[in-house]
């Protein structure tokens, strides 16, 4: 994968922290430090990223190796290395010593990519199947891993069920269903980044529940199965051969695909394999015997070459499939499903959809062979009995848990989408490297499949690494208790048009806007998506101007979050991606605390969205941003000018209903330094209401602040009780 590095200028921002407010602490975030808002790029190189793997003679990592140890030819001329970073992925599977290290490299994680071969498979082993897969997604993958579920059938091809993520119970739920229809109502996610509801699978750890309220156990799965393999027995029956050359092209489109996944893949194929006939002729010892008496009784005219040979054909497409897996540095690990031990628990062994491909072609057992050569081919290892997937995969991490990232810069790039060949060399004796044997030029966005842009985008919002092309800033805060224990959380994104629509096309723009709110254990709790068509006659220079202004609900259980913003141009690629904080206080916490300080935005200055409600969401009531009926758009990225007073709202919870709060301010330049003065004055006080907190609205009124960027902040006091609050929000003065 190849990815660019730009000299970049910055300009600070004051830390937003609503979680100061309530009180709670901020979850583990793999994206590192708070980004900043604005950046420049002046020059731009591509560089590419070469994950290498070293083992001794026992097989396993070998650490202390320098830049100097290793040798990187490109197309066979040596390159310099420009940089080596080395990744220990078991140091980071334990608790981070110290918050905000840097993330994990993307190109450094491990990927595994869930296969599951509805076609050369028996639906109840394949069924059984999903008892393995989803114990190693649950307890085998190591924290920084990522995972992704997809099915494969003949007729509908390659299915994506969800993509790269690191949710394991979003990973367990689509092994439990396969993304099959009619076992639960699936979550409407453009980027297949969750495929059921966050809030449908809360406290299950994995345990899918269906529709009724019961566990989907291995009958269910397998009369679904059954079901499908039905419509696929006359193509079955027919023609195997154009099976599989099917299969070859679809399992070569997803090697292209992965190719653009920055780092290793590991293809987990949970099948039972074609006929090896086909590639190998004929096989065992009676069909042998029988072809011999024919070439003796001198009627060679009945032996078919092809049934004697292998089909060069079949053998040519997987020639190919091979050849794009290895130059997406993707390996397939094959699991025969059917080397699982006998039916468990509540499930027939005589069940009647207990058929595959080797019972119907009196091919039982030749299936293995097939398995065998697609790993073996892509660098991977069959694995005989799916009940030792998790051991086996055990080894694989022990064997790839140390990582050297080496980065160079290519001299040549004439032709995108071209690809190059590379070479990994170990300068010390008795070493082997295992590294990508090469890498695609860069390929324009317009050149770019579907799925990749789609992948694209959930590789971003699952890495969590923060992207500037597009600047944007953000605001999120609970403002309204819901039924039971969670909270509206509205979030105000802010996009500047410039950025937005730079190097579109002039009649429109096609945005895409998507929001993930991912907690402590980087599960998804909930998202919210919209894609825009803005028609630049009517509003482009509304947009130029200034931007566009974005107001979307999310519905969150108590916790701290972060959420992953992305804003991407669907003409350019042009992306954006940003990281703010939020948390939702438990409803049993009585003490007095304040939300981050809303500066009021002033009307007329953005082009307003606010996305439309979801399909079977709570209801998110009255706007709630308002005070004494005069609602207010708050501003994510505020900007006074100098000597300027501004109007903003401060709500409280858990403030007594007669009490008269007092407010102080305190404005802190980007070392935390104080800056000026400021007064903070009341003007206006509502009482809370139903679930809405007290609202203050207020005067703020810097004097002697210069230029520049600035945190306030704000105390509230009940003169009372005594009881005082804190939160903290930033701003600008140009």
């Amino acid at each position: 994968m190849e990815r660019k590095r730009s000299r970049i200028s910055r300009r600070p921002l004051a830390v937003l922290l609503p979680a100061l407010a309530l009180g709670g602490p901020l979850p583990a975030q793999e994206a590192g430090p708070t980004p900043s808002r604005a950046v420049t790029a002046t020059a731009e190189v591509t560089l590419v990223e070469v994950p290498v793997h070293v083992t001794g003679p026992d097989g396993f990592p070998v650490r202390g190796l320098t830049k100097e140890d290793f040798e990187l030819l490109d197309d066979g001329r040596k390159a310099e290395i420009e940089s080596m970073d080395v990744v220990d992925l078991e140091a980071f599977a334990r608790p981070l010593a110290v918050p905000g290290e840097m993330p994990l490299p993307p190109a450094a994680r491990r990927h595994f990519f869930l296969l599951f071969d509805l076609t050369f498979s028996s639906p109840i082993r394949l069924s059984r199947a999903r008892a393995a897969a989803r114990d190693f997604v649950l307890d085998g993958m190591k924290s920084g891993d990522l995972g992704a579920v997809a099915t494969f059938d003949v007729e509908r091809g390659l299915k994506l069920v969800l993509s790269f993520t690191s949710d394991r119970d979003q990973l367990a739920a689509a092994v439990e269903t396969l993304g099959l229809p009619g076992l639960l109502t699936a979550a409407t996610d453009p980027l297949a980044l969750t495929v059921y509801p966050p809030s449908f699978l809360q406290g299950t750890r994995g345990t899918t529940i269906d529709q009724r309220g019961g566990r989907i156990g291995d009958s269910e799965i397998a009369d679904a199965l059954s079901t499908q393999s039905k419509l696929q027995d006359k193509v079955f029956d027919t023609y195997q051969q154009g099976r599989i050359r099917q299969m070859a092209r679809s399992f070569g489109d997803l090697a292209r695909t992965l190719a653009s996944v920055r780092g290793r893949k590991h293809v987990l194929l949970f099948s039972e394999g074609f006929d090896s006939k086909l590639l190998s002729g004929v096989t065992g010892p009676e069909s042998g015997r029988a072809e011999g008496d024919l070439i003796v009784s001198g009627e060679l005219w009945k032996v078919e070459p092809e049934d004697r040979y292998g089909r060069n054909e079949v053998k040519l497409h997987l020639e190919e499939m091979f050849q794009l897996f290895r130059r997406a540095d993707a390996s397939i690990q094959a699991v025969d499903v059917a080397g699982l031990s006998a039916a468990g628990a509540g499930v027939e062994a005589t069940f009647s959809g207990d058929t595959g491909p080797s019972e119907r072609l009196g091919s039982r057992g030749r299936g293995q062979d097939t398995l065998f050569l697609m790993a073996e081919s892509t660098g991977g290892e069959l694995y005989r009995n799916s009940n030792e997937v998790e051991e086996h995969l055990e080894r694989l991490q022990q064997q790839t848990a140390l990582v050297y990232l080496l980065t160079f810069a290519p001299k040549e790039l004439k032709e995108p989408g071209r690809y190059h060949s590379l070479k990994v060399k170990v300068r010390r004796p008795g070493l082997k490297a295992s590294a990508r044997s090469g890498y695609y030029e860069p390929r324009p966005w317009s050149k770019l499949t579907g799925l990749e842009r789609r992948l694209a985008a959930a590789q971003q919002i699952a890495y969590g690494l923060p992207r500037t092309e597009i600047p944007m800033s953000a605001i999120a805060a609970p403002v309204r208790r819901l039924d039971g224990d969670g909270a509206l959380v509205p979030v105000i994104l802010e996009v500047p048009g410039r950025g937005l629509l730079r190097d579109g096309p002039p009649g429109s723009a096609t945005v895409e806007v998507y929001a993930y709110a991912v907690d402590q254990q980087l599960k998804v709790k909930d998202f919210v998506s919209q894609t825009l068509t803005l028609d630049l006659g009517k509003v482009g220079p509304a947009l130029r101007e200034s931007g566009l202004k974005l107001y979307a609900d999310l519905f969150l259980p108590p916790g701290s979050y972060w959420l992953r913003l992305l804003v991407r141009n669907a003409e350019t690629g042009r992306t954006g991606l940003a990281i703010v904080p939020a948390a939702v206080p438990l409803p049993e916490r009585r003490d007095l605390y304040v939300l981050p300080p809303l500066f009021h935005e002033p009307p007329g200055r953005w082009v307003m969205v606010k996305a439309p409600p979801r399909p079977g969401g709570p209801p998110a009531g009255e706007y709630p941003f308002a005070t004494r009926g005069s609602s207010f758009v708050p501003a994510a990225d505020p900007v006074l000018a100098a000597g300027e007073e501004a109007p903003l709202s401060l709500m409280v919870w858990n403030a007594p209903a007669d009490a008269e709060l007092a407010v102080a301010a305190e404005i802190r330049d980007v070392r935390g330094q104080r800056a000026g003065t400021a007064s903070l004055e009341v003007t206006s006080r509502e009482p809370a209401r139903g679930r809405d907190p007290v609202k203050l609205l207020c005067t703020l009124r810097p004097r002697d602040v210069a230029a520049g960027s600035y945190s306030l902040l704000v105390t509230v006091r009940d003169p009372r009780s005594g009881a005082e609050a804190q939160s903290a929000g930033t701003f600008e003065i140009r």
